[in-house]
């Protein structure tokens, strides 16, 4: 059950979360250690004219269904510090307005992302990544930060990051 009081305090699943209105945009937080490992249903914010930031870090979620964020109108989306393993082809597809999206610090071996207008930021830190596509980065021309570091990759062709037209700041340490 979701609802907003006051924009300040907001509940997900029934676990407080912390919620900020600023200018036209909230930034919905949900940070704090918690037992669910069942992604939260979104849908209430789809309805909404106001563009959010999603922050569901140190949570136990291991997998992020595929209709997790249809038509939700998110600039910044933050799952660091869960156990996902899995991120079902074609989450991420329907969001609008995505512009950064933070997966550090969980369990992925592989990811797709599908093109995305105007996605600038990617972290994929600290993973268990062992190979990037050749057609990986295809759809993502406009980004400007790639971190990779931490993960397990032992080869990236050049034409991957070739085709980072936009790219200004890539991470590949400790690899």
């Amino acid at each position: 059950m979701y609802h907003v009081e006051a924009n300040i305090r907001c509940f997900i699943d029934e676990e407080p979360c912390t919620c900020i209105r600023q200018f036209l945009k909230y930034v919905v937080s949900c940070g704090r250690r918690s037992n669910i490992t069942k992604f939260p249903n979104l849908t209430i914010f789809q309805q909404s004219s106001y563009l959010y930031d999603f922050t569901f870090i140190n949570r136990k979620y291991r997998q992020i269904p595929n209709n997790s964020f249809v038509n939700l109108k998110i600039d910044t989306l933050d799952l660091s510090y869960n156990e996902i393993e899995i991120i079902e082809p074609g989450t991420f597809s329907r969001i609008q307005f995505l512009n950064k999206l933070i997966l550090k610090n969980n369990n992925l071996k592989s990811i797709y992302l599908p093109f995305i207008p105007n996605f600038k930021h990617l972290d994929l830190s600290i993973n268990q990544i062992e190979k990037i596509q050749d057609d990986f980065f295809s759809n993502l021309t406009q980004m400007e930060y790639l971190n990779l570091r931490n993960n397990r990759i032992y080869e990236i062709q050049e034409k991957v990051i070739r085709n980072l037209k936009g790219l200004k700041t890539i991470y590949l340490n400790f690899n």
